[in-house]
């Protein structure tokens, strides 16, 4: 899971990557990283979001348990386990607005309201509430609202993380799987080089789209450029609506951009480096799967 990028600073100045087995590692430059932390129980670490001096790290317990990790200093982690009834599933994780928004599946069916839950410290969270209908999968706080993607070209934006407006006109298409946001613009990319970008979450660009097989998991604002990592080919642009493609090596399922250099995580437990986002070297293997990595 690629977990998406801001022009919003980061609060920790470094890399944590999560994954399977309650892994949690870090890194201030993206070379040297820290020992794994493993719980040794089943929990699927995939989301991660930063704010208010604390980080939250969400995922899945094999039992049917969401679980929320909590730390102030990416050492010592607070383990909390909330019931999902196996249908309210976390997906994802977010910081905005002085709050962590958790999104959470709302059913079995495409039209099921998602839920959700607020925090202002990632460790007492409110209670669930419902989205009108569909569930969400990710969101990112762009500094003065939300930006919701999910199933079937859903797109939707929020001011409060609680009232959603649906953008019109959504194919299953243009479902985004990851979203960043810089220069006033945000981009989406997806499934064969897939690339829409908006200025207001709600109004979209026409479909760009790449070549067959080509996905893109990951797009990044370094703070000059857009730049869109997928499977054989990474996509550049300034202004998220002119592209240009570069045929890449050894890419990653999920990367993040931070202190000027990329970093992405592959199968299985890899952590590869890049210095343009295109060719990419093998740096260390972790002890198990590596789901996410942000620079927070």
């Amino acid at each position: 899971m690629a977990d998406d990028s801001s022009s919003i600073k980061p609060t920790f100045g470094g890399f944590l990557a999560v994954g399977r087995m309650g892994l949690r590692m870090t890194s201030k430059n993206g070379t040297q990283w820290s020992e794994a932390q493993i719980a040794d129980k089943p929990y699927t670490l995939g989301s991660i979001a930063a704010g208010n001096g604390c980080v939250v790290v969400g995922g899945l317990n094999g039992t049917g348990e969401n679980v929320f990790y909590r730390s102030t200093d990416l050492t010592t982690w607070i383990l909390q386990k909330q019931k999902s009834d196996y249908v309210y599933m976390l997906r994802n994780v977010a910081f905005g607005s002085g709050q962590f928004l958790a999104i959470l599946s709302g059913g079995v069916n495409a039209e099921d309201a998602g839920t959700m839950l607020l925090s202002a410290d990632g460790n007492d969270w409110g209670e669930r509430f419902k989205r009108e209908k569909r569930s969400l999968n990710k969101a990112l706080w762009i500094g003065d609202k939300w930006i919701g993607i999910g199933n079937f070209g859903l797109k939707s934006v929020s001011v409060n993380g609680r009232e959603w407006k649906d953008a019109e006109n959504q194919v299953a298409a243009d479902t985004l799987i990851a979203v960043a946001y810089g220069n006033g613009r945000i981009v989406g990319v997806g499934l064969h080089g897939l690339r829409m970008s908006s200025s207001d979450g709600l109004k979209w660009s026409e479909r760009q789209m790449g070549e067959e097989g080509e996905h893109l998991h990951a797009v990044v604002f370094t703070g000059k450029e857009f730049v869109a990592v997928g499977l054989g080919a990474t996509y550049t642009s300034n202004d998220g609506q002119k592209w240009k493609r570069a045929p890449n090596e050894n890419a990653p399922v999920s990367c993040a951009y931070g202190n000027n250099i990329f970093v992405g995580v592959a199968y299985k437990g890899r952590i590869v480096t890049s210095k343009d986002g295109i060719a990419w070297k093998d740096l260390l293997k972790a002890p198990d799967h590596i789901q996410a990595i942000s620079f927070i």
